[in-house]
């Protein structure tokens, strides 16, 4: 699908396929691909466009601006924007994914206390926030929604987070510029 507008970045489908949301770096946009249709439609936002992801219901996409720190909620069906907010608590906002029930989202955030951000996903309040020792990039949380597990590229190793507490758990050594995560369950 083209898209007709710069920096693709990061996609995310909708719990049911049907839609494909892109958040586009430098276009400054979210593309919505609407599979069944074979359409897509651009929705202007602000520049820097680089997480985002589809809340379980289906019903939500969030994506954030690392430079503008805005983050925009839009409606998973239409398109349309629902709400935008800032905190200034959370500059530079980046990659992002909802908990598995739906209720909570996690931003990973840069800036002079890079950190975690928890935010209600019903209300948009910051719930709390995980101070990290140096950025992180690349989310997943665990299918309990206790646990998440971050990718730290420029350290060489990644951090897991305890959800409940808010607090590191412990920091796992990788190497290898760690970048993209993904938790797989085991065979047994």
């Amino acid at each position: 699908w083209e898209t007709n507008t710069a920096g693709g970045w990061m996609l995310v489908p909708t719990p049911d396929d049907e839609r494909i949301f892109v958040a586009n770096l430098e276009g400054g946009s979210v593309s919505l691909i609407d599979r069944i249709s074979e359409s897509v439609r651009t929705v202007p936002l602000t520049f820097g466009q680089v997480g985002i992801d589809a809340s379980p219901d289906g019903a939500e996409v969030w994506s954030a601006s690392f430079q503008s720190g805005e983050i925009t909620v839009l409606d998973a069906t239409t398109g349309l924007v629902r709400a935008r907010f800032t905190d200034q608590r959370v500059p530079s906002p980046g990659r992002m994914q909802f908990t598995p029930d739906g209720e909570q989202v996690l931003v990973v955030y840069g800036g002079p206390a890079p950190g975690v951000a928890i935010f209600n996903a019903s209300d948009r309040a910051l719930e709390g926030v995980i101070p990290l020792p140096s950025g992180g990039k690349c989310i997943t949380i665990s299918k309990d929604g206790r646990t998440a597990y971050l990718t730290h590229p420029a350290g060489d190793y990644l951090t897991v987070l305890d959800l409940d507490n808010h607090r590191v758990l412990m920091r796992i050594e990788t190497g290898g510029t760690p970048d993209g995560i993904r938790l797989v369950a085991g065979s047994s």
